[in-house]
Parts: C-alpha cells; structure tokens; sequence
C-alpha cells in the first residue's frame, strides 16, 4: 500500500470540508470508544483509534493527532484515570511520526513497533501509579497492544477495499496498493478471524459455566434453610439470631457466605454473618433470583470485579408469611480463576496474534518478493538493450515465478536481437540517406530527402477528412501535377477514374454491407486491417491513365485516433506490358504447337495401334513413350490456352443449375482408369443428394477431374480417396480427401500458382505441369465460387470446392466470361 503525499493524506479539500469530516471523524472517535466489544472476562475491545488512524491516511498528521486526540479522551470518563489517554494519544502521535518520515506502507507493522516499545511504559504505568498487581498491568498492557493492533489493522483492511473499488479509487484518485500488502493483510485478517472467535466463544462460555456453578449451591443452599424453617416454630417477638444459629451449619464457612431473612414488606428483620450487600435501607430495593453486586469505588475495573459479590434472593413462606432468603457470596474466587482464565487466554491470543503478523508478512514477503525482483530487473531491459547487455532475471522457487522469469529473459534476448538487427539496418538506412543526400545537393531535412530519392514512388498524406497535406516529388513526377495545386485542396479522388471508383464502392457496399462513398472506397479496409494493398488507375493532369498498385496504411497519434492516412503507389505499366507479352508469348507458341502436335499425336496414336504395320518391341516401347510425352504436351498446352484465356478475359463459361452428383460421378469415371493403375478406391459420401449449384458442368467436371488427379498422384498404393457432398450455411459443398503425405507449410501459401510444383523430389514421378490447381481457381471464382483445402504434412489433405446453393428451375443462368 503505498501512500503517495502521506504527510497531507489522499483526499484534497477544501478548508471548510476538511474541518467538517475532522469534526465528523472526531466525534465517532469519541462515540465509538464507549461501544466495547467483549472479548474475554473483564476485556473489551473499544475502536475509538480506528478513525484517528483513517483520518491519518485521508487527511493528513494534523487531522490525525487532532482526532486522536479527542477520542482517546473518551477513556478518561470511562476508566476515570488518563493513563488510557495518555497512551492512545501517544500511538497516534507515533504513527504520524513514522509513517511521515520513513514512508512506511504497513500501518499493522507500524502499529506493532509502538506496542512493543510501549509495552514496559504501560505496565508501569498501572503498577505503580495505580498500584495494580504485576498480573494485572501485565494484562490490561496486552489487551492494549491487541487492541490497538486489531484497529489498526481494521483501518488496513478498509483502505485496501477502498483501493480495489475501481469506481471509488478513480473518483478519489486513490493509489494503488501493493500485491505484498494485500497478501499481508488478506492472511493476517482471515487468520485472525478463524482462529480467535474459537477462544473468544469459549472464553465467554467458561465465565457463564463459573456463574452457573454458583447459582446452582446458592439455590441448593436457600432450599435446605427453607426446609429447616418449616420445623422451627416462628416466635412472636422479633427474631434473634441465636435462635437460627443452628441453620448455619448447613453453610460452608470458607467461602464466606452471609445470610438474611427479610419479611413480607422486605424489611430486615434478621441478619447472620458477614453482609455486605444488605442493609435495612436497602433491602427493599432486593429482586427475586441471581444478582451480581459491584462497588463503585476502585479506579481499575477489575479491582471491582474482585470486591464484587454474588447475591441470591429466593422467596419463602414461614408459617402462612412470605419471607425472603437472601445469601450472598463474596465473588473474589470466581473472578480470581476467571481472571486466571482470562490471563492465559490473552497470552495465547497475544502470541497468536504476533505468530499470525510473523507469518503474514514472512509470507507476504516471500509472494511478492520474487515479483519485485522481476519488476526491477524487468524496467532494466531496455536500458540493457542499449548497451546491448544480456537481461539477467531473477530465478525462484515458485513455478509461476520461475516460468515468468524465463518468458521475461527470451522475450529480453528477442528485443536485444531485434534492437540490434534494427540498429544495423538503421545504420545501413542512414548509410543510403547520406548518399542520397549528397546526391541531391544536402538537402536539409532527412525525411525530405528520403521522399525526394524516392522518385519512382508516388507518397501522398492527407488528414482524416481525405485533404491532401503532403505530395511527394515522386508524385508529382508521375501524376504531372505540383504540390501547391492539391496540398489543402484537393482529395486523391481527383487522381482516379470515376468509374473505377464507383465500380470499388460497389464491392466494398456488397462485401462489408454497409454504404460507401466518395474517398471512403480508399481507407475503409486499412482503417479495418491496418494496411491495403489494392491496384487503381491513377489519371495523369494530361488524362492519361497510369496503372499503380496503392498501399494506404492509416496514420495514427499516440492516442491511437486516426490523424490521416498514407499512401503510396508504385507505377506497375511495367509490369503490366511485361506479363501481358509474357501472356501473347505463351498463347502464340501454344497456337503453334497445337496444330503440328496434334498431327503428331494422331500418327503415333496409328502406328502403336499396329494397322499399318508390325512393330519389334524396342521399336514399340519407344513410340509408346512418345505417345505419352506427347499426350502429356498436348494437355500442357491446353492447360496454357487455358489459363490464358482466363487471365486475358477472353474465356466464355456458361453457367446453368446442374444437379451436382452426376457431376461427381462423371469426374470419377474420367479418372478410373488413371487410378487402377495406383489400385486407388474410391468413396462417396453424399450427405445432401438434391444439391443444385448455379454452374458450368463441363469445366466443373474438370476442376474435380485437376482434384482427383492430384489426390491420386499424392495417395499411397492401394490407398482410399474420399468424396463427400453436402449442403451447409446456404452453400453448396464438395471435399476431396486422400490419406497421401499432405502439403508442407512452406508451400501452402504458392499452391495456386502457376507453375507450383511442391513434389519435385518425390521418389516417384508424380507427373503434371503446376497449372492444374491455378486452372482450378481461377475457373472456381469465374463460376462464383470458392476453393480452398486444409492439410497438415505427414497426415493427407482435403480440397474443397464450394459454391452458393441453387433451386432448380430458378433463373440464376447466366453466362461469364
């Protein structure tokens, strides 16, 4: 519990508050010291400090010792002697000293110092001055010491809920309080309580079964002389006490009993033995049953306790009289072995309640202790990482501890190795603005000359309202167009073509489902995502168009709001005419090859046929190979025309809602033959039979077929293959399945490139060209549809198609291209 501003307290207010709350906090002071709560005989706990030590946390020493003050002196009425004063007044007066100057955060230890230093002034104190026996001084000082101690430690425990109350400590602007402290005062307040109601509950119980006792042979007593006066005859003069002499000996001289024998009006009319408490004033003022008789006259209360005697008053009657009995007994035994009682059970108490502070804080300590180390070699890092030192955190036996520690050192060895990679990258980074620098003639500003260098890129900022603030040299160089014609101007809407940007606004309205409009279109996925890469066409000031790949990033302030948005674009013309020539290369050379190919294929198809002539067998297995090169040749070209025609646009695919089974039985027939010859079975599950999908059944036959084919190339011998159809979520869908080697990680993300290969050291041939899986997407999304798979290397993979469900007969037809 750390208290910030401790000589002034936490709460700051004003003058004519603060002495209104010391007036309140005084006043329950003073009223709470005169509500006791018994604990043992003749020992009760009074709370009068628990608001001057609140008023110490709150307010500050001054209002502390001014409520200390005022409500210690409550115990002057009480005990009539001002040692009790004295004493309280100098435990606040201690604490605000101590927690003034050293700072301390634990008020139960603070308090407990106190008490031990106090301990030999009290008993003196009640020793000589009041002249009260050594064991008694002895016990009024322990009662103090866990009085004082339990108080303080209320006042904790009441500070501590109010520092966990999240809307009390944010309204009062409260610290917060340490995990060593709430340990501390969690085990010392619930081992308090556990272990000493037990001793308290009993101690009351011995006191009730002493008095019990008591009762019990007083009221054996009263019967016996009751039975004895029937046979005395009663004399008509007033009664002597020589004639009851002989009712005497049924009382036990050593205890100093003393009887009286009142009649009918409750007037004395005969007193035996030793009295005390009757007299002939006072009898009339006597009630029937157990009473229990103090003076009034002794400083010390249980100085009165011992002078104090047990009356018992029983009603009688003596020849047709009413008479009343009344013995008494002098209590000094009773309270001498309570008080013998009560003395043991305030040292165990005492020696509990040290034992339980030893523990609490020797535990507390030891929780939180490891914790601190952690937290301080913790704020070292990166300090250490500066120096480019080695982080060295604390061990310890505690599991959680130790497994903290160890996460701290790797994620330190990470930074340090990051921060260095990061230093030599900046060092080489600074390398090339110092070159760049010079070469445009040592620009003053680092950053513009970082922009400047980058003159192949187009770097335009706006604010979050979409106003143009800075234009790069870049972008002026590619769009035509200088900085002061747009910066606070204009949006980077005027840069873009407007039908492009209705046609993106239509996307994002149908994908994210809800309105998008003007330069929204360009931010909205990076404020979703952090960064967008998407291609545009940005327009020239001459209106030519200019083909970019824009990646926007959203600019934020420390606060984390949105302060503008970044983007840059990188001229992809290049790169465009490259694959586009790229494209013609393949389709012209595909062109060319399909003609004479074909010939070729038909005259080896011939001749291995055997209709034109017999062949040897060398001569045979040499032209069947060329058959099957040639095959495989003539299905790559196919496969490039293909996937040409995809990429170019140029592809016409007519869809129609087919029934999607026979289509997968088809697919299967295709690929028979290929997998007899791995001894491939296959199985078909068809969890949904009546699945319609807006399609074109001839390409989706051959998107199962490029599937199937694979699983075969990539299923062990004598292997299973698992189709399963169903329809889900309002889709229609389609797995293949095979228990082959799977797909390694490093490749998943390159399996739907063209010409992607992950198999090139397979054991066997597996065959195939690497555009199968492309051709397969690109002819899955052209039919509105989606492909994807899920593998884990060593244990199979599962392609899966899936497309939006279809009723037959409804007029989804339609045709892409």
């Amino acid at each position: 519990m750390k208290f910030e501003h401790h000589a002034r307290g936490w709460l700051r207010l004003a003058t004519l508050p603060q002495l209104l709350l010391i007036l309140l906090l005084s006043l329950l002071g003073f009223g709470f010291n005169f509500l006791r709560l018994p604990l043992f005989f003749d020992i009760d706990f009074i709370f009068g400090s628990v608001f001057a030590v609140l008023a110490l946390v709150l307010l500050g020493t001054k209002a502390a010792i001014v409520v200390g003050i005022i409500a210690a002196s409550a115990t002057v009425l009480i005990w009539q002697h001002p040692f009790a004063w004295f004493i309280f007044s100098s435990e606040i007066l201690w604490l605000n000293f101590r927690y003034g100057k050293n700072n301390q955060t634990n008020l139960v230890l603070l308090d407990l110092q106190f008490w031990l230093l106090a301990l030999p002034v009290i008993i003196g104190c009640y020793a000589l001055v009041l002249n009260a026996p050594s064991n008694t001084a002895v016990l009024i000082a322990l009662k103090q010491i866990s009085n004082g101690i339990f108080n303080t430690l209320v006042v904790a425990v009441l500070v501590a809920m109010m520092q966990l109350n999240k809307t009390l400590s944010k309204k009062l602007a409260l610290p917060a309080i340490s995990l060593g402290q709430l340990v501390f005062l969690t085990l010392l307040s619930s081992t308090l309580l556990a272990g000493s109601l037990p001793v308290i509950f009993d101690a009351k119980k011995s006191k009730a079964l002493y008095e019990l006792a008591v009762v019990e042979r007083m009221a054996e007593i009263s019967a016996v002389i009751a039975l004895q006066l029937e046979h005395i005859p009663k004399p008509s003069s007033t009664l002597l006490p020589s004639e009851l002499q002989q009712l005497t000996t049924s009382l036990p001289v050593d205890r100093g009993y003393a009887l009286a024998l009142l009649d009918s009006k409750k007037q004395l009319t005969q007193l035996m033995g030793q009295n005390q408490t009757i007299t002939a004033n006072a009898a009339n003022a006597l009630s029937t049953g157990f009473q229990h008789w103090q003076p009034s006259s002794e400083l010390i209360p249980i100085q009165n306790w011992r002078k104090s005697r047990y009356v018992f008053t029983y009603p009688l009657r003596w020849q047709n009289e009413q008479f009343w009995l009344v013995i008494e007994q002098p209590a000094k035994s009773v309270v001498a072995q309570l008080e013998q009682d009560s003395a043991q059970q305030m040292v165990r108490f005492v020696l509990f309640l040290g034992l339980t502070i030893g523990i609490s804080t020797l535990l507390s300590k030891a929780i939180s202790l490891s914790l601190k180390r952690i937290d301080v070699a913790s704020q070292r890092i990166q300090a250490d990482i500066t120096q480019q030192q080695k982080t060295v955190m604390p061990q310890s036996r505690v599991l959680e501890y130790s497994n903290l520690s160890l996460t701290l050192a790797q994620m330190s060895a990470h930074l340090n190795d990051a921060f260095q990679r990061s230093r030599i990258t900046q060092c080489e980074l600074e390398q090339q603005v110092t070159q760049r620098t010079e070469a445009l003639q040592h620009s003053n500003s680092q950053q513009n000359a970082i922009l400047s260098a980058a003159s192949d890129f187009s770097i335009i900022a706006t604010d979050p309202n979409g106003v143009i603030q800075f234009f790069s040299v870049g972008a002026e160089k590619m769009l035509g167009y200088q900085a002061e014609e747009l910066v606070g101007k204009q949006t980077p809407e005027i840069l873009h073509q407007s039908s492009e940007v209705m046609n993106r606004v239509k996307e994002l309205n149908a994908e994210l489902a809800e309105p998008v409009q003007g330069f929204r279109a360009f931010v909205i996925k990076a404020e979703q995502e952090g960064t967008e890469t998407h291609e545009w066409t940005y327009l020239h000031k001459s209106g030519r168009p200019i083909p970019v790949s824009l990646t926007v990033t959203v600019i934020r302030d420390h606060s984390g709001k949105i302060s503008g948005y970044l983007g840059i674009a990188r001229d992809v013309s290049e790169r465009h005419r490259t694959e586009r020539l790229k494209n013609e290369f393949i389709a012209t050379v595909s062109h060319e090859l399909r003609t004479p190919l074909t010939a070729i294929y038909a005259s080896l198809r011939l001749v291995n046929s055997g209709k034109i002539c017999e062949l040897n067998s060398k001569t045979t297995k040499l032209l069947t190979v060329a058959e099957q090169n040639c095959e495989r040749l003539t299905i790559l070209i196919d496969d490039l025309l293909d996937i040409e025609k995809l990429i170019s646009g140029k592809f016409v695919m007519p869809l129609q809602i087919q029934l999607l089974q026979p289509l997968l039985e088809k697919a299967v027939e295709g690929v028979m033959s290929f997998a007899n010859e791995y001894q491939i079975r296959f199985r078909i599950e068809v969890l949904s039979p009546a699945v319609y999908a807006n399609v074109n059944a001839e390409r989706l036959i051959q998107i199962i077929v490029n599937l199937l084919s694979n699983a075969i190339k990539f299923s062990p011998h004598g292997g299973e293959i698992k189709l399963v159809l169903s329809a889900e979520h309002n889709q229609a869908r389609l797995e293949v399945i095979d228990r082959g080697q799977g797909i390694k990680d490093d490749f998943k993300s390159r399996i739907f490139e063209k010409f992607a290969q992950g198999d090139a050291s397979s054991n066997r041939n597996k065959g195939g060209t690497g555009l199968g899986l492309a051709i397969t997407k690109e002819l899955t999304e052209k039919m509105g549809g989606q492909v994807g798979f899920d593998s884990q290397y060593g244990l199979g993979s599962t392609f899966w198609l899936a497309f939006a469900l279809a009723k037959p007969g409804s007029c989804l037809n339609d045709e892409t291209s």
